[in-house]
């Protein structure tokens, strides 16, 4: 799988640096968009929780679907999110301060 991730401002414009409103990860299996793709948004704000969504695929039009709120990272398995995908998100999280979406995993 592949993650990349983009920061936006309050305005769904693509900003560089550290102020920016949320930053999207896209989760995918290839470059182009596919049905099932993951997108997981985190907003720059405390204590709001997270969103998931699929891309879906349909006759009439393509997108990403319903989203569902997500309160840590880890939930993401429940998507088909590999381990390594998930530390990878967890990581970029912590680097610009948005640390409440994800608790310290416990040494197995």
């Amino acid at each position: 799988m592949i993650v990349e991730f983009k920061k936006y401002d309050e305005y769904g414009n693509i900003v560089e640096g550290d102020n920016f409103h949320c930053i999207v990860f896209y989760i995918k299996k290839k470059e182009i968009p596919h049905e099932n793709a993951i997108l997981f948004e985190a907003v720059k704000v405390e204590n709001i929780p997270g969103i998931v969504a699929r891309y879906l695929i349909d006759e009439i039009e393509s997108g990403y679907g319903k989203p569902e709120e997500v309160k840590d990272v880890e939930e993401l398995k429940k998507y088909g999110v590999p381990d390594d995908i998930i530390d990878t998100i967890k990581e970029t999280l912590k680097k610009y301060g948005i640390n409440w979406l994800f608790k310290v995993r416990e040494a197995e």
